[in-house]
C-alpha cells in the first residue's frame, strides 16, 4: 500500500484531514469531473468526514505515541475508504483541492452529497 502524508484541507467549508499524494495535480475544472466521478468523490468525501470525526475522538487524551499510531492507522484506513469508491487518492485530492477555487464544482459536490443523503434516507 502506498503511504501518503496527512494534510489538513478546507473543502466546502469543512476542514478535512486528507491523505495527500506527494504531488497534487493542478486544479481541476468542474467540466473535467463527470457524473460517475462526482458520485465517487461525494461518497468518498462522506466517508472521510465520518472517519475524521472518529479519529478526532480517538485523539482526545492520547499521548504523543498513541496519537501517532492513531494517525498512521487513520491514514491507511482513509486511503482504503477513498479507493473503495473507485477513485484514486491523488484524483480525490485534486478534486478536493479545487473546491475552494471552482464554485461550480463545489456546488455540484454539495448537490451530489445532498442527493446521496436523500437517497439513503428513503432506503
Amino acid at each position: 500500500m502506498t503511504k501518503y502524508p496527512i494534510r489538513v484541507l478546507a473543502a466546502g467549508g469543512v476542514a478535512l484531514l486528507l491523505a495527500v499524494a506527494p504531488v497534487l495535480a493542478q486544479g481541476i475544472a468542474s467540466a473535467d469531473v463527470n457524473e460517475a466521478e462526482l458520485e465517487s468523490f461525494a461518497l468518498a468525501l462522506e466517508d472521510v468526514i465520518e472517519m475524521q470525526g472518529a479519529m478526532q475522538a480517538e485523539l482526545e487524551g492520547a499521548s504523543d505515541a498513541e496519537a501517532q499510531a492513531i494517525r498512521t492507522a487513520f491514514n491507511a484506513d482513509l486511503v482504503a475508504a477513498i479507493e473503495s469508491h473507485d477513485i484514486e487518492v491523488p484524483r480525490f485530492n485534486a478534486i478536493a483541492g479545487s473546491l475552494e477555487q471552482d464554485q461550480e464544482l463545489s456546488q455540484r459536490v454539495g448537490a451530489k452529497r445532498l442527493e446521496l443523503r436523500d437517497a439513503e434516507a428513503t432506503d
